[in-house]
């Protein structure tokens, strides 16, 4: 019996053993790996370099992180700024900017130290307050007195739940010289992911082009994950690992993106490749035409944007040609070019829509709206710059100013300007640039446009109509004479009435006087053909009685 327990139990035994204590160290091991963290902190220093995660933003994250050097100018307050510490960020406002630095599981702020110096009152003061968002009413500590020395403050914040904080001072010649954090991860539940959110849904590229795609996670706090990303058709497009798309041969493709958190989250961009559609320069009066499409670009990177703005023309990156044509794309804004309400001017009517670009008659105001009727302000020459072949639109909107379409740099956008700004060039699509486009341009102005709605103004309106035949194309002005189509003959048949009008009705010399002194010269007229009448009747009636 006991050689059975030497040799037997006792060898059980001491496996039991084992296995007791390979479990209990194994808890311990989970036990210790769940644990939450000892408090951290993070220390911010006068010309620190964050990079490449610390980015400048007025509010909130920002979409491209870059490197920024913290230097003493960016610590004077010049208003109250708000920091965050929650999840994985914290947002610093200084100066009015904003730094985002992207850090890795941190939690809510338990103290915030800082240290500063300057400051001109003995009586402004220096305060933290502790909140759970930025939109949050924060609980504060107690403001502590600035005494223009360098000196160093504690804040505690004695709610743990709050990862926010704020901190403001009445005097902002203040100056951070050190601020340090620290944080506590308890209590931290990391969101899950339920979703990936796609820059775009869908996307037009030009073959040979490429379109930047990108992901954020849903909610924003959560981990993604890897994002991997996939090409329905890569015969079509392709697209690297960090969502860049390569537009191959015209078709289409979906680009998806998906989570290594959850292969099932994912989402999606449908790509259309389209073969490039050049838009060519126009350098010259011969390449302007009425009833063919235009649009304006700049800089040889610009173009107008059909994105609707209020006051002026929106821009996009455009694509070029080696040569320096256009490359028409979806967003391109285009434009027909119809016969303006004054002679040798142009209408710049947008396609897809029944309006017109053109200013403001408030000459302070640098506009270029979309406007719904054909007047004045929508009435522009054309000219080219000589020696660069920039086009030149203006439009008079007094007697003494005029202004001509022209890119800001400063502000992104086309609109009209009396002076300064960098000069546009024209682009036309070369298939609308026909003598049937153009033709039917101006008699479709004749009989349905301006033409129609003469009444009122004939003279003014024959002349406009006037110069625009004028300055059709040999083959254009044969087919508006000759041609048995409704159309022409209508147009042929009002521009005849208003050509009858203008030759028994001439433009008085009195055009442009006030009402009142029109009227008081009708009289006179009028008083002068009774006169006239009276005296006839005398020397050819009554003296035919006499003899």
């Amino acid at each position: 019996m006991r050689k059975f327990f030497k040799k037997v139990i006792t060898p059980l035994l001491a496996v039991t053993m084992s296995l007791s204590l390979g479990v209990v160290a194994k808890n311990g091991t989970s036990e210790n790996l769940s644990a939450k963290a000892a408090p951290s902190s993070i220390t911010i220093n006068a010309n620190d370099t964050f990079s490449p995660a610390l980015h400048a933003s007025n509010s909130g994250y920002p979409e491209t992180p870059t490197a920024h050097t913290h230097t003493p100018s960016d610590k004077v307050f010049e208003a109250a700024g708000v920091y965050k510490l929650a999840a994985n960020s914290y947002i610093m406002f200084v100066q009015n900017k904003g730094y985002w630095y992207n850090s890795s599981n941190l939690g809510f702020v338990s103290k915030v130290s800082i240290t500063y110096s300057g400051g001109t009152s003995t009586t402004g003061k220096i305060g933290v307050y502790f909140g759970d968002s930025v939109q949050s009413t924060y609980t504060t500590t107690n403001n502590q007195t600035i005494a223009g020395r360098n000196m160093t403050d504690t804040f505690t914040n004695a709610t743990t739940t709050y990862g926010y904080f704020q901190i403001s001072t009445s005097n902002k010649n203040v100056q951070i010289t050190q601020i340090v954090i620290e944080y506590d991860d308890a209590g931290v539940t990391p969101s899950v992911l339920t979703g990936l959110q796609m820059n775009k849904t869908t996307a037009e590229v030009v073959k040979g082009f490429t379109e930047q795609l990108s992901v954020t996670p849903v909610p924003s706090d959560a981990n993604p994950g890897t994002i991997t990303w996939t090409s329905s058709n890569q015969t079509i497009a392709t697209v690297s690992a960090d969502g860049l798309v390569s537009a191959l041969v015209a078709g289409q493709t979906t680009i998806t993106a998906t989570s290594s958190v959850d292969p099932d989250i994912s989402a999606t961009c449908d790509v259309t490749v389209i073969n490039p559609y050049v838009y060519s320069k126009v350098t010259t009066m011969s390449g302007v035409q009425f009833g063919a499409t235009y649009t304006l670009g700049a800089l040889g990177t610009k173009a107008m944007s059909n994105v609707v703005s209020a006051d002026s023309v929106a821009e996009y990156d455009a694509h070029y040609t080696a040569e320096g044509n256009l490359i028409r794309e979806n967003i391109t804004l285009k434009f027909v070019l119809e016969p303006g309400v004054l002679a040798n001017t142009y209408a710049l009517k947008v396609v897809g829509t029944e309006k017109y670009l053109g200013a403001v008659s408030n000459t302070s105001n640098n506009y270029l709206r979309q406007l719904v009727d054909k007047d004045y302000l929508s009435s522009f020459t054309i000219s080219f710059d000589t020696d660069t072949g920039d086009a030149i639109f203006s439009v008079v909107i007094t007697q003494t100013v005029t202004k001509t379409i022209r890119y800001n740099k400063t502000y992104p956008r086309f609109s009209t300007y009396a002076s300064g700004q960098t000069a546009v060039q024209l682009f036309v699509d070369p298939a609308t640039q026909t003598a049937a486009n153009e033709a039917a341009s101006f008699a479709n102005d004749v009989w349905n446009g301006q033409g129609a709605n003469a009444n009122g103004s004939c003279n003014a309106i024959y002349g406009a109509l006037s110069s625009a035949y004028n300055r059709l194309g040999t083959d254009a002005k044969t087919i508006v004479d000759t041609s048995s189509d409704a159309l022409y003959v209508n147009a042929r048949a009002r521009m005849a009435y208003l050509e009858a009008w203008d030759t028994l009705n001439p433009s008085s010399p009195l055009a442009g006087i006030s009402k009142t002194n029109t009227t008081l010269s009708a009289l006179a007229i009028i008083t002068l053909l009774g006169i006239s009448v009276i005296a006839l009747y005398y020397f050819f009636i009554r003296k035919k009685r006499y003899n």
